[in-house]
């Protein structure tokens, strides 16, 4: 008989240690709760405030350091096959909206021709400005930024040109 009163009393202390367990963890819960609310206000300064890094740049200069890669050192180099190619990409890129404009009236066989044609055109502004990349990491290296500008905008073509592809069947 003494065994088994000694089990029961060694059973009875699980109950204690859980509660005392469960009463440490919703402490420390409480705890971090409120030392994330108390953050919150800092870390909400912070994302509002907006920092212009270029704001004592003059607009001219602004404009001109992002507008067109640096072709100081590029000889040879038709200075118009850039601007030739994003002409065409900005052709394609308002085919692509009048597309859109006639899917959501419904017209698929207008979007399908109008993504088509604008596929088309993207394809032909990218095997334009692939010649100003390859001469721009000639000159420059692959880390330039005009190299990092010139290939940002053929990716977005380039991504464009799969979306197109992907969705040719509306």
């Amino acid at each position: 008989m003494q065994s088994t009163h000694r089990a029961r009393r060694g059973s009875s202390l699980a109950g204690p240690v859980v509660a005392l367990a469960v009463l440490f963890g919703l402490v420390y819960l409480v705890v971090a709760l409120n030392r994330r609310v108390d953050r919150a206000p800092a870390e909400a300064a912070v994302e509002t405030e907006d920092v212009d890094p270029f704001a004592d740049w003059p607009d001219e200069e602004r404009t001109a350091r992002s507008a067109e890669p640096d072709t100081s050192k590029v000889e040879g180099l038709d200075p118009d096959l850039w601007d030739k190619a994003v002409e065409v990409a900005e052709e394609a890129e308002a085919l692509i909206e009048s597309a859109v404009e006639a899917l959501r009236a419904g017209d698929r066989a207008t979007a399908r021709e109008q993504g088509k044609a604008a596929q088309s055109l993207l394809d032909k502004a990218l095997e334009a400005s692939l010649v100003w990349e390859e001469a721009l990491v000639e000159a420059y290296g692959e880390d330039a930024s005009s190299v990092r500008r010139v290939r940002k905008k053929r990716d977005h073509w380039r991504r464009t040109v799969m979306a197109l592809k992907k969705n040719a069947n509306l």
